[in-house]
């Protein structure tokens, strides 16, 4: 199989498709492997790397021209979609579920390419190509609040000093990127209000990325507060009042079908971030578009921050990038067993044998075949497994 690496124009992604190191593994199978100029540039590996092991440079053109499988990091846009052709195999991130319009799912479908998701790839209720990426957000985005608030609000963003009181924090969910961020607060000493549908087993889920002794230690640190979907105006009267001397606000949580938007607009509105002390920190983790939060609105740059309700706000939403060469090895050592796989038996035949990728697919030949996002956005619905 011919295979592109394409360099991702999304604003301030640095990531790149494949190391290579994984490129040398494709080649080593009889497979060609074109990488578009300087793709890997900005995670260390320059072009020179990938000729090293076998690869080919090419412009952009060529690559969407000839590969029958492109591997990608983040979203298509449209100059890229009027470059597909149909039975190509895309592989890469792409939340149609979320920001994307309606109209640019159905751009897509036209072109009739198979696409599989990194997001939706799910091995025994694992999104696995979702989990490095999403702890990397939550250990990221803790460590910029800390940081935006010592520099927008002039405090230190830790309890080192005793007579220096600690920075406050509210987490919303913890899930992977909720504990990640907990990590980062309790390993500087913070004061964390935790507020999960399921309080009794935040401390167990937390030992998942944090070592035991070091939640021991930090338990005087730690509240755990119920947050409930169906009593929401309760949790939402919970969060008033501990709103009023918190620092930081991080919400970790996405917002399930169990709570509708028609139901609960927001669990945090607006003229609830005005109850916290000015030039406090505002992050939706989630990067969704006033979503749980009313003032959080994502953004593509790296380091945009922006002041709303006198708070200060940071919702990138490809915050890994920050953080490159980590965050480009994290991926492909997790990716490439399925790039692997699809190149060798082909999009039909890997998507048969492995449901993991089955479970990723979003587009295949001129239909949108993902359930929920088709629900949610209001997308014709078809059933791969009967396609297939």
């Amino acid at each position: 199989m011919i295979i592109g690496i394409g360099k991702e124009i999304k604003k301030d992604e640095s990531r790149v498709g494949l190391t290579p190191k994984k490129v040398k593994i494709l080649i080593e199978n009889n497979h060609t492997v074109l990488v578009e100029k300087d793709a890997g540039i900005l995670s260390s590996f320059s072009n020179e790397d990938y000729i090293n092991v076998g690869a080919r440079i090419v412009e952009k053109p060529e690559l969407y021209s000839k590969a029958e499988l492109i591997i990608k990091v983040k979203n298509l846009f449209p100059e890229e979609v009027n470059l597909l052709s149909e039975n190509q195999i895309i592989f890469t991130y792409l939340p149609l579920d979320e920001n994307a319009t309606p109209q640019f799912s159905k751009n897509l479908t036209k072109t009739k390419v198979n696409i599989i998701a990194y997001e939706w790839v799910c091995d025994k209720g694992v999104y696995v190509l979702l989990k490095p990426m999403s702890e990397l957000t939550g250990l990221i985005s803790a460590q910029r609040s800390l940081e935006i608030l010592t520099g927008k609000k002039g405090i230190i963003g830790g309890g080192y000093i005793t007579p220096i009181k600690a920075p406050q924090i509210i987490v919303i969910g913890v899930g992977i990127i909720g504990a990640n961020a907990i990590n980062v607060y309790l390993r500087n000493n913070c004061k964390i209000k935790i507020f999960d549908k399921h309080p009794q087993t935040v401390e167990k889920r937390l030992t998942n990325y944090i070592p035991e002794e070091i939640i021991n230690y930090h338990k005087n640190n730690i509240q755990i507060l119920q947050s409930s979907e169906a009593n929401w105006h309760e949790t939402q009267s919970d969060l008033k009042k501990h709103l009023l001397n918190t620092d930081i606000l991080i919400n970790c949580a996405v917002r399930r079908p169990t709570m509708p938007k028609e139901n609960c607009n927001y669990l945090i509105t607006k003229t609830m971030i005005n109850l916290m002390p000015k030039n406090g920190v505002v992050i939706d983790a989630t990067a969704r578009n006033k979503d749980i939060i009313e003032t959080a609105v994502s953004s593509p740059k790296l380091h945009h921050i922006y002041k709303k309700e006198d708070q200060w706000h940071y919702n990138c939403n490809h915050i890994p990038a920050l953080v490159p060469i980590t965050a480009t090895k994290m991926l492909t050592e997790a990716t490439f067993p399925y790039i692997l796989q699809t190149a060798n038996k082909g999009f039909i035949k890997a998507v048969k044998e492995n449901k993991a990728l089955l479970a990723g697919v979003v587009c295949a030949k001129g239909k949108m075949v993902h359930k929920y996002t088709c629900d949610k956005k209001k997308l014709k619905y078809t059933n791969i497994k009967e396609m297939l």
